[in-house]
């Protein structure tokens, strides 16, 4: 499946398939992507307050994929910065690495084309993967990933329109999520002692997997677990991904020594999300350029502190039944 069907035949394939589908947006230079993956070598935080110095994450472009393009409006088939154990990448397993990847895993059995490859596997719903082949394989052999992103879309059915919202990780007073940080000097996003000082990134849980293509080289495709929406994202959608929203769940979830229970634990429903409404230039993925600033700043989300609060008002009113009420929103 190409992307050049556009994200109105995706979402409307999804619908009958009960997925999730949503576009991401990441902006970051190479540079910068290894500043942002940052952490603290064996031991997480434990050892940070051992006074041990944070370290980048080692960034490379894989032979067999596509190699990564910041972009503001990726969609399935599209090519993602994935953070991976450097056991898979031919580096120690303590290292870090971002590799590039196609966004819409591979499975083992796929003979042929990929472009002719019938299923559709850039989602994978967290309460049943372990259940199909394609999935469990990957995780039983800990191919566990995490995918990077500033945020991604989702849009909101407003009558017979879709109005799209731009959702991401709640930033700290000093960022905006709009900010251009690639024209930021090093001194000012990153430092040994501090690791990682900008705009927080959104990380998702997923899985990976391999194929030797028929020029030898290795192509990485990976999927966006995902899980009931919380209560704050209903009104937009019933599913959302699972967001790994601490370094020590990132660690959990990459980690070789993890045991499946452990990283199946980190499966939960995060509500550190904030949000505003983008222009409908999005809608259109060859909108790569399409900006994600909100169109109208008094729509921003409220702090988390008041995000409960803010949704709860509109909990005694019922909201009317739509055709395909358990069907993700189409595009």
């Amino acid at each position: 499946m190409s992307s050049s069907f556009g994200l109105g035949y995706l979402c409307s394939l999804c619908g009958m398939l009960d997925m999730l589908i949503l576009g991401l947006h990441f902006t970051l230079q190479p540079d910068n992507l290894s500043r942002a993956c940052s952490y603290v070598p064996r031991g997480g935080q434990n050892q940070k307050q051992n006074n041990q110095k944070y370290q980048k994450a080692r960034f490379m472009n894989t032979p067999g994929s596509r190699n990564y393009q910041p972009s503001q409006n990726i969609a399935p088939t599209g090519t993602l910065p994935v953070l991976i154990r450097g056991d898979f990448a031919g580096c120690p397993d303590e290292e870090r690495i971002v590799v590039s990847m196609r966004w819409g895993l591979i499975p083992f059995f796929h003979k042929g084309d990929i472009a002719e490859m019938k299923l559709t596997t850039f989602n994978a719903r967290s309460e049943e993967f372990r259940d199909k082949s394609m999935f469990s394989g990957p995780f039983k052999r800990r191919q566990r990933c995490v995918i990077l992103c500033d945020g991604y879309y989702e849009w909101k059915r407003d009558g017979n329109n879709k109005k799209p919202y731009f959702l991401y990780t709640e930033q700290d007073k000093k960022w905006d999520i709009c900010t251009d940080v690639n024209k930021l000097s090093e001194e000012d996003l990153w430092s040994e002692e501090e690791g990682w000082k900008g705009p927080k990134l959104t990380m998702m849980a997923g899985l990976f997997e391999t194929r030797k293509m028929d020029d030898e080289e290795v192509l990485y495709s990976c999927t966006i677990l995902t899980q009931a929406s919380n209560p704050h994202l209903t009104w937009i959608h019933h599913r959302m991904p699972v967001f790994l929203t601490t370094p020590r769940a990132v660690q959990d979830w990459l980690s070789a020594e993890s045991s499946e229970q452990t990283a199946l634990s980190q499966i939960t429903p995060a509500d550190s999300l904030t949000w505003h409404p983008v222009s409908s230039e999005i809608n259109n993925v060859r909108n790569r350029d399409a900006t994600y600033a909100p169109v109208d700043d008094t729509k921003r989300s409220p702090a988390a502190g008041f995000m409960a609060n803010w949704l709860g008002k509109g909990k005694a009113e019922k909201r009317p039944a739509e055709d395909g009420e358990d069907k993700p929103s189409k595009r």
